[in-house]
Parts: structure tokens; sequence; C-alpha cells
């Protein structure tokens, strides 16, 4: 665990100063844990230290190790779009996935993945249960069809799965290059699922942000415990997903290093192609 670039250390190591206006003491059992920047856990003490630090946002984890690729799954819930969807599995090679077709009007097929029909359309998040229920292994990401996995974007991700306390982890969202339309040139500008290059937390506090549905890999039996994803949000279901898990505990990330480029939102929340409707989902990421 390292702490944060923005901390500095002083009074002879026994405090931590945050440049958002928080101070930690350290006590001198506690400033023997703290090598320079780097607090290595290697027992309860040093684990309680640690949880502090990732707690209070003074810290980030660096894992030395996490699970492996034969622990993840990947589950793309899709609806027609297979050109999209095939091109998509071509970018995950080594991993198992699977296809849940919500009620397509010509069934998907697609080479390298497992197909589970729903005959008639459930939604998004319903076609996502029924992923998190097909997939046997301790990890699952979903990606919506159209997303471009990055480099490095699975060893990103499963690492902060060390931390047994970690339920889900974000990546950076960035939009694929778009010169035709103007939302696309928008996008790539100011991208709206973009909360920057830092890594950090997720929280109910600081400021607004909707959690993206479009690649968020999660503990597959933390989700389960928590009930799955509610139909109820059909589009901010991962945001309502990261409320559940926090109010029972769970931690979770945003890991920038990982990043996914995905097209453009072709149509607001709630609307068709005619007036946008703006929506405001309270969930906050430090900055």
């Amino acid at each position: 665990m390292r702490l944060d670039s923005r901390v500095r250390v002083a009074d002879d190591g026994s405090a931590l100063f945050a440049p958002w206006g928080r101070v930690m003491r350290l006590s001198s059992a506690e400033q023997a844990m703290l090598d320079e920047d780097t607090v290595e856990v290697v027992d309860n003490e040093s684990s309680r230290l640690a949880r502090h630090l990732l707690d209070v946002e003074f810290a980030h984890p660096r894992p030395l190790k996490g699970p492996s690729w034969s622990d993840l799954t990947v589950v793309i819930a899709a609806r027609d779009e297979p050109e999209l969807v095939q091109q998509l599995v071509a970018n995950l090679p080594d991993l198992p996935v699977i296809v849940v077709d919500d009620g397509s009007a010509v069934p998907l097929t697609c080479s390298g993945a497992t197909i589970v029909r729903h005959e008639h359309r459930c939604g998004v998040a319903e076609a996502r249960n029924t992923g998190l229920r097909a997939a046997h292994t301790p990890f699952v990401v979903f990606l919506d069809p159209g997303v471009v996995p990055g480099p490095l974007w699975v060893e990103a991700m499963l690492a902060h799965f060390a931390d047994p306390d970690v339920a889900l982890v974000v990546p950076r969202i960035a939009p694929l290059p778009h010169r035709k339309r103007w939302i696309g040139q928008y996008e790539a500008m100011r991208p709206t699922l973009d909360p920057g290059r830092r890594e950090c937390s997720l929280h109910k506090r600081k400021w607004d942000y909707s959690v993206p549905t479009t690649a968020l890999m999660v503990r597959r039996q933390a989700v389960v415990k928590v009930g799955g994803f509610d139909g109820a949000f059909p589009a901010f279901n991962a945001t309502d997903m990261c409320v559940r898990l926090a109010q029972n505990g769970w931690r979770l990330r945003f890991d920038p290093v990982a990043v996914m480029r995905a097209p453009a939102r072709r149509r607001c929340v709630g609307g068709s192609s005619g007036a946008l409707r703006p929506v405001t989902v309270r969930l906050g990421l430090c900055d």
C-alpha cells in the first residue's frame, strides 16, 4: 500500500497531511510500519493501519499479486448488434465469455462464447443477472457491446481483489473517436463517464457521479448476496449496486490504469431521439 502522492509526512513521521484538509496522527508503532511512503501488510496491526489509510483515502493499494485469469468470466448482455458482440469477443482472448441474448429479433451466434438466450426481452439488469448465475468463477466482468478494452485491464482490475473486502472495480471509460456526430466530439473533449485520472474509492460523498455499467468487474459472491442487479434501475443499476454493496460493508474501487473505450451514448436516459432529459444520480468519487 502506497501513500497518495498528495499526502505529506510531517513532524518526524508522526503526522500525515492531505491537501483536502485532513490530518492523521500516527502512533510510534504505526510510524515503524510506514517505510517512506509504503506500508506492507504482514500482520493484523499493519492490516488495520492499511485499512484505515484506505478508508480515509490517504493511500492506495499496491498488491504484489491478485487472482488469476482463470478466476474470471466475461458477461456480455446484448440485444441485436451481432457485429459489435463478435468484435468484443474477438478482443477477449483466453477468457471464458458468456453472451446473454436478451430477446434479439434474430438469435445471436458468436464463435468463442457461450450463448444464453432470453426468448423475450427482460431488460439489461435481468440479462446481467442471468450471466451472473451462469458464471461459476469467483469474479465476473460485465462489458457492453462496442467496448474496446485497453492493455493490461485484466491485471489492473483483478489485482484489487487481493483485498478480500473489495467487491467491485470500475475502470476508466474513454470515448471512441467519432468525427461525424457532435455528441461524439463533445464526449471526446469532456467524457461524461470519466471521473478523472486519480485512483480512488467509490463512496457516497464528494461529488456526483453515475457509475457506468459499460464495464465493471465484481466479486460474484458479494453481488449475489445483495440480490444482483435491480431492474427498477434500467439505466443506473450499477450505481444502485454500488450503494447496496457499500451499505453491506464492501469496498469499491476506481482504477484509471484499466482503460475501456466505448462509443458515445446514442441517447439520453429515459428518452428517445427527442428532447434531452438530464439525470443526476448521487454517488461520489474522490478526486
